[in-house]
C-alpha cells in the first residue's frame, strides 16, 4: 500500500470514528429529551384540540424523522450505485472471461449482420 493511501485511510478512519461518536451523542441527547417530554405534564384538552389543525398542517416530529430516514436511504442507495459503477469501470475483468465474451459477441454480431442483409 502506498504512503498516500495509508495516510488517506488513517484520515478516513478518524473521520468515521468522529462521525460515529457524534451520532451516538445526538441519539443519546434525543433519547433523554424524549424521556423528559414523556414525563412532562400535558396541556389542557382545549389547547390540544385547538392545535390539531396546525399540527396536521405542519406535521409531527415523527413525520420529519420518517421523511429524513427515507430520504437518507434514497441517497445511500444512489451513492452505492454510483460507487459500484466506478468499481465496475476501474476493476479489470478476468482475462479468460473477456476473451470468451469477445468471441461470442463477434459471432452474434456477424450473424446479425448476415441476417439483416439476407
Amino acid at each position: 500500500m502506498s504512503t498516500v493511501i495509508a495516510l488517506v485511510t488513517k484520515v478516513h478512519e478518524r473521520q468515521v470514528e468522529a462521525a460515529n461518536k457524534g451520532q451516538h451523542a445526538v441519539l443519546g441527547l434525543l433519547g433523554r429529551a424524549s424521556e423528559i417530554l414523556d414525563k412532562a405534564p400535558r396541556p389542557p384538552e382545549r389547547f390540544q384540540t385547538g392545535l390539531k389543525p396546525l399540527a396536521s398542517l405542519v406535521g409531527s416530529p415523527s413525520d420529519y424523522v420518517r421523511y429524513a430516514t427515507a430520504s437518507s436511504k434514497d441517497w445511500t442507495q444512489a451513492r452505492e450505485s454510483f460507487q459500484s459503477g466506478l468499481l465496475d469501470l476501474f476493476t479489470p475483468a478476468p482475462a479468460a472471461s473477456t476473451s470468451n465474451t469477445t468471441q461470442k459477441s463477434q459471432k452474434s454480431s456477424s450473424k446479425g449482420s448476415r441476417s439483416a442483409t439476407d
